[in-house]
């Protein structure tokens, strides 16, 4: 799991369209980055990490549970990613766009952008290029081009598109992974 802890505190945390760049930065002892820009970004990045549990309760309904201890997780276990992304700024914020990578020793689950504001957006290049699911890419087969479509498995980075960030807004946008 120690592993996954310093890829994810590696992990490429990005955001493009502003003037500044983000940098991730790791707390000892916790699983809770935050990503900051320097001094004149007006978008604040906190990335927190999450266990996802099954629990079955009354009546024999099962419901998730997201406990904070992620470096407990096991082969076969999905670990939640939140980016919060708020605007310090007194003016709107237009095309901000956070990009996280897909952590090496995980496979990609499901992505969520938590508003219609936001558009989400994959890669399968190591965040090269991005574009909407599904995505597509060409193979040679027999000595013949294919085109063919990209796996969710095989995404390596998703990028968020905020469209609008008024003053003192904030969104949250979800990655899921799934330990190898």
């Amino acid at each position: 799991m120690n592993r996954i802890r310093l890829t994810l505190a590696a992990a490429l945390l990005t955001l493009s369209a502003l003037p500044a760049l983000a940098q991730t930065t790791a707390s000892a002892g916790t699983t809770t980055q935050t990503a900051q820009a320097t001094q004149t970004s007006p978008l604040q990045l906190v990335l927190n990490d999450y266990l996802v549990t099954s629990v079955r309760g009354v009546g024999g309904r099962v419901t998730e549970r997201l406990n904070p201890d992620a470096t407990r997780a096991r082969p076969g276990d999905v670990i939640q990613y939140e980016v919060s992304a708020k605007n310090t700024s007194q003016r709107t914020l237009q095309h901000a766009r956070p990009v996280l990578a897909v952590p090496a020793g995980t496979v990609f689950v499901a992505s969520a952008g938590g508003s219609q504001n936001v558009t989400t957006e994959y890669s399968f290049d190591g965040g090269k290029t991005f574009g909407a699911a599904p995505l597509f890419k060409t193979v040679v087969v027999n000595g013949t081009s294919q085109r063919v479509q990209v796996q969710p498995s095989e995404y390596t980075n998703v990028r968020w598109t905020v469209a609008r960030l008024a003053p003192g807004e904030a969104y949250k946008m979800v990655l899921r992974v799934r330990v190898r």
